[in-house]
């Protein structure tokens, strides 16, 4: 389903310029005050400090809010995203993070300057039809790790299906010699509103991707193979593809699944796909319930990612080179 030119947005878009985002923390003062609605009981005395510090330090992430986060929520200043960076930082310390990954991950996930514009048209997409997060997700289907990527934003949406929408970009990759025949299919399957049955029939034969292969699923699916193979080998879904790729390489892409929510790189150097994705939604969901701000996304600039995530870690993506 086409969606047109359509920006990647929340609230949290609407924030403004940080003021020495990360840039130090505090080495003095009460270190063992209280937010409301954040519940510290886990943290220990240190970790406790460390938190109090973290809030009273870093800038509340919006515009207009010259304000520490500790002020901002406990004065309510009206920026929606000030509560969940206060409990994001105490998930940080929880773990047991330092201090220059806690401020790594905090830029990437509050900052407004990380933000970016995506155009989706024409990309193929499944979830919510009025989506309060948006998972655009760059892969390959010769990829291992985009393929447990692809059943764990299967899985949002399946839990999320009025809140989530996943949409799907194209990288193939070189190493994998049938990904840009498998690239090639799915456009042309997606031209018979076929997308995302031969998107998962692809991953779950990634191993054996080969002419024969991809052609005895089109059949399965019952598509009509004069059409498809029209389709597969026509330059309008070679043109897709590469834009699809250019888009990805503007943003940095080193390697598949490249992913981005909301316009913000989930970046697996910091996160990890398993084991943060969903509070990171959680937390988006909550800074776009309690935001009243109109949407001001960057120009159409950049772009997002796709879904995907390694076998046992989404850490270690699949490298492009």
């Amino acid at each position: 389903m086409a969606l047109g030119a359509w920006f990647i947005g929340s609230a949290l878009v609407a924030c403004g310029p940080t003021h020495g985002v990360g840039s130090r923390w505090k080495s003095g003062g009460d270190r063992s005050g209280t937010l409301p609605g954040i519940d510290t009981s886990e943290l220990t005395s240190r970790e406790r400090s460390e938190w109090w510090a973290a809030v009273n330090d870093l800038d509340a992430p919006c515009l207009g809010q010259a304000a520490s986060i500790a002020r901002c929520v406990s004065e309510s200043l009206p920026c929606a995203s000030c509560r969940p960076a206060a409990e994001f930082l105490r998930q940080q310390i929880l773990r047991g993070q330092p201090r220059a990954q806690v401020e790594a991950a905090f830029k990437l996930r509050f900052d407004p300057s990380a933000v970016r514009a995506i155009d989706v048209k024409d990309a193929p997409w499944k979830g919510a039809a009025r989506p309060a997060v948006v998972i655009v997700v760059w892969a390959d289907f010769g990829c291992p790790f985009c393929a447990r990527a692809a059943s764990l934003l299967d899985a949002q949406v399946k839990a999320r299906p009025d809140q989530v929408r996943v949409v799907y970009k194209h990288f193939p990759l070189d190493q994998h010699l049938a990904a840009t025949d498998a690239a090639r299919a799915t456009v042309a399957a997606h031209r018979q509103g076929k997308f995302w049955e031969l998107h998962d029939a692809l991953y779950a034969h990634r191993e054996d991707l080969e002419g024969v292969m991809i052609e005895r699923l089109a059949r399965e699916l019952g598509l009509d193979m004069a059409r498809f193979a029209a389709d597969m080998a026509s330059a309008e879904t070679r043109a897709m593809i590469e834009r699809d790729m250019r888009e990805a390489d503007a943003l940095g892409l080193r390697g598949t699944p490249f992913v981005h929510v909301n316009g913000r790189y989930f970046d697996f150097a910091v996160f990890d796909l398993i084991t943060d994705l969903d509070g990171w939604i959680e937390l988006e969901l909550e800074i776009v319930a309690g935001g009243s701000v109109t949407p001001r996304p960057r120009p159409a600039e950049a772009v997002e990612e796709s879904a995907g995530e390694p076998a046992t870690s989404t850490r270690t993506p699949e490298s492009k080179e």
